[in-house]
């Protein structure tokens, strides 16, 4: 429900935040057979309205890959929402109870509060950080804000007093009934929400991949050496790479490009850079027997990969024309 003068930017805002984290879609089909989990973040802005959309998103992984009863789904996304919309009220726009009392009372919505407190360039800066991490017998979603925290002790103690109809603390009380296991970090500006799988969900994942071993890189790792033979190729799981050619960073590399020395692989050339992990992360190692057999049992891969080269190829020209 929103009013109908939002639609038009929040329509616009969900396909952008489709495009930019197009890879989810891909790595659901991927990441079942290849990883023992999988993990994943959004950076969010001061808007509710695009809450839902992000809740949304981390709840549908769980429900398609069979770790969920899909019943459960909403129950998730639902508490996702609220402590995402906490995150960025009390968070990030530290927006206190007297605050916000004031305002429902006089009629007036959150989203009209937080625009208010938003011409502040300051607190219009800051940001609620929603990642996940995807275990074979759990998964574990993490929503931190750049706020001051709050005494989470003398919040539950007085959320056992506070009428079920209150205004206030709705969100963190559905979370904690929906799923037992949410924690908070000591100063009280990270929320742990921890979701336990059920094994006995039937899994609606495609199968037939043959299984290949995860990577795990450090920082300063190098993965691919400019001149090497092309014999593999990598998925890219999750971390942060730059490209080196001729030791010079000529590009970047994350979990949104999907994969990573598939030029070279697909031409059956030498590497043509360096490839180095400026973060830790995780990659799976694609032989090209892995590679050709996953094309040939499930074809509309090789339509994605042509589009994900197009694109790259693209993004390359433009990072040349840049440089001239």
């Amino acid at each position: 429900m929103m009013d109908s003068y939002l639609i038009h930017s929040h329509l616009i805002k969900s396909i952008e935040c489709i495009e930019q984290n197009y890879q989810i879609i891909f790595q659901r089909e991927f990441s079942k057979t290849f990883l023992e989990g999988a993990s994943g973040s959004f950076t969010i802005d001061n808007d509710l309205q695009a809450v839902p959309l992000y809740a949304g998103i981390g709840a549908t992984i769980l429900s398609q890959r069979g770790l969920i009863n899909p019943d459960r789904k909403m129950h998730l996304q639902l508490s996702l929402i609220e402590l995402i919309v906490n995150a960025i009220e009390h968070g990030s726009c530290g927006i206190t109870y007297e605050e916000k009392t004031k305002n429902l009372e006089a009629g007036f919505s959150s989203v009209d509060l937080i625009a208010e407190k938003c011409k502040d360039p300051e607190i219009n800066a800051k940001r609620v950080f929603f990642s996940w991490d995807i275990k074979p017998d759990k998964s574990t979603f993490i929503i931190r804000d750049q706020g001051k925290g709050f005494d989470v002790n003398a919040y539950k103690n007085k959320m056992k007093t506070q009428s079920e109809y209150s205004l206030h603390g709705r969100g963190i009380k559905m979370a904690a009934a929906l799923f037992k296991n949410l924690k908070y970090n000591s100063i009280g500006n990270q929320a742990a929400l921890i979701v336990e799988h059920e094994l006995s969900v039937e899994d609606q994942v495609p199968i037939g991949f043959t299984r290949e071993k995860a990577i795990l890189v450090k920082k300063g790792d190098v993965i691919l050496k400019e001149g090497d033979p092309s014999d593999c190729l990598y998925y890219i799981s999750s971390g942060t790479y730059e490209v080196l050619h001729n030791d010079k960073c000529v590009g970047t590399l994350s979990a949104q490009d999907i994969f990573m020395g598939e030029m070279s692989f697909l031409l059956n050339q030498r590497r043509s850079a360096t490839i180095r992990a400026t973060s830790s992360g995780k990659l799976i190692h694609l032989t090209q027997k892995t590679f050709v057999n996953i094309i040939r049992d499930y074809p509309h891969y090789g339509i994605f990969l042509s589009k994900l080269l197009a694109k790259r190829i693209v993004r390359s020209n433009e990072q040349a024309a840049n440089r001239q």
